[in-house]
């Protein structure tokens, strides 16, 4: 019994001068706090340069002709590491089950044809839709204004 007792006296003795143990550690970039809400599809991993979607597998064929492709680098999905898997035609993607036998895959677009897109968009859906909002509350005999305000697109 001493030889345990004195082993341990030693191990509190040297326990200022022990080296860390790092054996268990992850190189991490950042620390996530315990308690914070990740999201399931969340991606990190992301090339610079790109815009990240996920895509459901009946919305390949147009997100392709829109320009996406597929990733094929292995990125961190919410708290787990996904990989590169095969396609059922043979290609390689980032991809997982998104539920109601649904496959999503991980699709990227170049920043700025994403930006050029979304530009066309305001202009076109989002204005719109504006302009429609207030025609509508005038012509149903409602007094006031209608103001509607977002952040300035960056040009």
């Amino acid at each position: 019994m001493a030889k345990v007792n004195d082993g341990v006296i030693k191990a509190l003795e040297n326990e200022g001068s022990r080296p860390e143990n790092t054996a268990n550690k992850q190189n991490k970039t950042t620390r996530v706090p315990i308690g914070t809400a990740r999201g399931r599809q969340e991606v990190n991993g992301k090339e610079p340069g790109f815009h990240y979607v996920w895509i459901n597998d009946y919305n390949i064929d147009e997100a392709q002709d829109q320009g996406f492709e597929f990733v094929t680098h292995t990125v961190k999905v919410g708290t787990r590491r996904i990989g590169v898997g095969k396609r059922e035609d043979g290609s390689m993607a980032v991809w997982m089950p998104v539920g109601a036998g649904v496959t999503g895959y991980l699709m990227r677009i170049p920043q700025e044809f994403y930006d050029e897109d979304m530009k066309k968009y305001h202009k076109t859906v989002v204005d719109a839709t504006e302009d429609g909002i207030r025609r509508q509350s005038v012509n149903n005999g409602l007094q006031g204004t209608v103001e509607i305000a977002r952040k300035p697109q960056s040009e």
